[in-house]
Parts: C-alpha cells; sequence; structure tokens
C-alpha cells in the first residue's frame, strides 16, 4: 500500500503513448515510478526524468498513481519520444 502526497501532476499525455494507454488523465498525480528492481519518488519532473534516464524503449516501468483520492498502479512499456515538431502518425498532444 502506499499514499500519494507528492508528486508530478500529469498536464499533457501524447494521444496513442503509453501513458495514455493506460488511460492516465491530466490532473493524475504520479507519486513514485518503479524501472527495473529500482524505486524512485518523483517530487519533481526533473527526479522523474532522473528515474526514467538510460530507460530504452521497450523498459516496463511501474507508476504509483493518485486521481481524485485514489490511489492505483499504472504498468507501461516505454516508447522513444515522439519529436514535437514531427509527431508520427496517430499521435497528437492533448
Amino acid at each position: 500500500k502506499f499514499t500519494a502526497t507528492d508528486g508530478v501532476v500529469i498536464t499533457n499525455l501524447v494521444k496513442n503513448g503509453p501513458a495514455h494507454k493506460i488511460e492516465l488523465q491530466p490532473g493524475d498525480v504520479v507519486s513514485t515510478i518503479a524501472v527495473g528492481k529500482h524505486v524512485y519518488p518523483t517530487a519533481s519532473v526533473a527526479a522523474l526524468r532522473d528515474a526514467l534516464e538510460g530507460a530504452a524503449p521497450g523498459t516496463e516501468v511501474e507508476l504509483h498513481v493518485s486521481r481524485d483520492g485514489r490511489q492505483f498502479l499504472g504498468r507501461m512499456k516505454l516508447e522513444a519520444s515522439p519529436s514535437e515538431e514531427r509527431l508520427p502518425g496517430g499521435y497528437d498532444y492533448y
């Protein structure tokens, strides 16, 4: 069991991206991320980026998420980040 008191608030998602596919929503709070055997607190965007640094596309991660006072786990496989200048077909920010 975990509680989310601090974390990164989701503000934007890439349509059809990994976070969108596991139904994360703007306003969700990610309090920790597990990459392999390591669990990292995500008190800031910088901490989240540091946790993901070096993780290759295809790496499975587990997110501890809070939404409207409820907590849940989200598991997803990382994908290559789409370019903000040229998003591949089927991708769009919202």
